[in-house]
């Protein structure tokens, strides 16, 4: 019996040193590639803010001028500055309306991994955008993000050659027959 608890012991000590140099090197040497922290399991699922950083035209082109823009998104967890973690991968989709119009997908983001101001975190592209509508000065561009899979805030960005807030021509109802 007694040499029966001294093997449990033993077996119990070995997976105790193997358990803490594990931690141990997880610590030193990060997750690596293919393995998932806690908190990067958790980000996928938290609150987002979705942020347009910057909408620009190709060949720094006027907006007068400009039929294609590259549009920034940045993700911060909700309510702060904090970017998401690198291993953020829910999709990411751009949204436009024309003036009053009921806005519509674009398309999804391009995920690019940047460093600026010793940060590194992702960023979500949306290259060759169409503004063209934008060129004429009574039309006004509004753009969101929305992230899949997470609830999400985010800003909206107005692109015009005079992307001033307007009165907007609110719609008339019709008289019709339901059924």
């Amino acid at each position: 019996m007694q040499r029966t608890t001294q093997r449990t012991m033993a077996f119990r000590l070995t997976l105790a040193l193997i358990l803490t140099l594990t931690l141990v090197a997880i610590g030193l040497h990060g997750w690596g590639d293919g393995l998932v922290s806690p908190s990067a399991a958790r980000a996928a699922t938290d609150p987002v803010d979705a942020k347009i950083e910057i909408v620009w035209p190709h060949d720094s082109a006027p907006v007068t001028a400009a039929a294609l823009a590259n549009i920034e998104v940045y993700l911060f967890q909700s309510g702060t500055l904090t970017p998401v973690g690198q291993e953020f991968d829910n999709p990411v989709r751009l949204w436009k309306a024309l003036n009053n119009n009921p806005a519509s997908p674009v398309s999804t983001g391009q995920k690019t991994i940047v460093t600026r101001d010793g940060v590194t975190f992702p960023i979500w592209i949306f290259n060759d955008v169409d503004v063209s509508a934008a060129q004429d000065p009574a039309n006004k561009i509004y753009f969101f993000a929305r992230v899949d899979g997470v609830d999400s805030r985010h800003n909206v960005w107005t692109h015009g050659a005079d992307p001033r807030t307007f009165f907007p021509q609110q719609d008339r109802p019709q008289a019709g027959t339901s059924q």
